[in-house]
């Protein structure tokens, strides 16, 4: 019996992408046996196979905070606010699966 809920996070899509292909040559089925979820949605991560679940980082917005906070941070002033957090979306594609009960 497989085992339930197995998944694997990547820190980017091509790790994602690299993980997929060691678990193939190891024996096992994505997402049949394990899921994989990468984060930063790079377009390859659209073609490959399984095409791959990603977790989208809304990079313009970040990029934008750090435009904005570099220049304080180099004249010796504080952050506007020390922690941030922005939204993230899901990209669910074809290399997750439910998760299956574990009876």
């Amino acid at each position: 019996m497989k085992p339930p809920g197995l998944m694997e996070l990547a820190a980017s899509g091509l790790q994602a992408f690299d993980a997929c292909t060691a678990l193939r040559e190891r024996g096992l089925d994505v997402p049949g046996d394990i899921s994989v979820v990468g984060l930063d949605d790079v377009p390859v991560t659209r073609w490959t196979a399984p095409a791959l679940t990603t977790v989208r980082q809304p990079l313009q917005a970040m990029a934008a905070m750090a435009a904005r906070t570099l220049p304080r941070l180099v004249d010796g002033e504080e952050a506007d606010l020390p922690r941030v957090e922005l939204a993230t979306q899901r990209a669910v594609r074809d290399s997750t699966a439910p998760v299956r009960d574990g009876g």
